[in-house]
């Protein structure tokens, strides 16, 4: 017979110490474990994504604690949901920074991301957000700038769409997609010129922009398009400042009509028909001032 002192003495060798949550049922580890992967094995990702989640919260300092945890958001994709697998990756990357896992995950977090945000769900943009945040310096940073811009770009936020793009093109300027970037966010400091022109400052940015990429190493496409946008901007500008020289004119203010003219033919030599016409009317202006002499 094993006295009640034994009894309690073995069920103390048999529970493992430091495991588990205080207050819980114990669950051995393995067992636990086994359970999710067999989850998983059927099929059955929902069940297995809480099972390993589980894991991960009861056994953190084991060994498995973290494939457990960036597994269960693998899961969760799998069961077709995207805001609990994008939870389970934040987990990961809070409670497990040191995972050599945090990479993988940011890549499903990016893919997460534009996911939602094609469902219209705006918890995506949270989801690029993340992965800004947590993988500076990396190609899925560069690529949820870009997602972001792009969804900014397609709602008319131009100064937002312009800010992401911008910062790619700043930050990552080796990456393979920085022209493309720099291309984009020229493209929304030209949406925010306005029609007529309302925003100077907009319009020469463009312009500079858009010479800068004339000039780059831009593949031969998009080089075309910056050119057309570059006249375009040209134009613009150039239009801006003949109607402030008809208004002059019609005031009788000769020497203010002349300094926007003159400013056509030396910012805007690509405006040509405008640049003809500036030219054109400062000859009538010289003309007239020869004659009153």
């Amino acid at each position: 017979m094993i006295s009640p002192r034994q009894y309690f003495l073995l069920m103390l060798l048999l529970i493992p110490v430091g495991c588990g949550r205080p207050g819980a049922a114990y669950v051995r580890p393995d067992a636990l474990y086994e359970q999710a992967t067999e989850l998983a094995d059927d099929g059955r990702h929902l069940a297995a994504a809480r099972s390993l989640e589980q894991f991960a919260r009861d056994f953190p300092h084991d060994e498995r604690a973290h494939v457990a945890q960036y597994n269960s958001g693998i899961e969760y994709r799998a069961a077709g949901e995207p805001a609990r697998a994008f939870r389970a990756f934040r987990i990961l990357r809070r409670r497990f920074e040191y995972s050599w896992l945090i990479p993988d995950a940011n890549e499903h977090v990016l893919e997460i991301g534009r996911e939602l945000l094609e469902a219209g769900d705006r918890l995506g943009l949270d989801a690029l957000e993340f992965v800004i945040t947590s993988a500076r310096r990396s190609a899925a940073a560069v690529e949820a700038h870009l997602a972001l811009g792009e969804y900014y770009y397609e709602r008319g936020r131009f100064a937002d769409a312009r800010h992401e793009f911008a910062t790619v093109g700043a930050e990552y300027p080796n990456h393979e997609k920085a022209l493309y970037a720099e291309f984009r966010a020229a493209l929304c400091a030209y949406r925010q010129i306005g029609r007529p022109v309302r925003n100077m400052q907009h319009l020469r940015e463009a312009r500079v922009r858009f010479q800068e990429l004339v000039e780059s190493d831009l593949e031969p496409r998009q080089r075309e398009l910056a050119e057309r946008y570059l006249k375009a901007t040209a134009e613009l500008g150039a239009d801006r400042h003949l109607d402030m020289a008809r208004f002059h004119l019609k005031q009788g203010r000769l020497p203010r009509a002349r300094a926007h003219l003159e400013e056509v033919i030396r910012r805007y030599p690509e405006a040509g028909e405008r640049v003809a016409a500036a030219q054109e009317v400062l000859e009538l202006i010289q003309n007239r001032y020869n004659k009153e002499e």
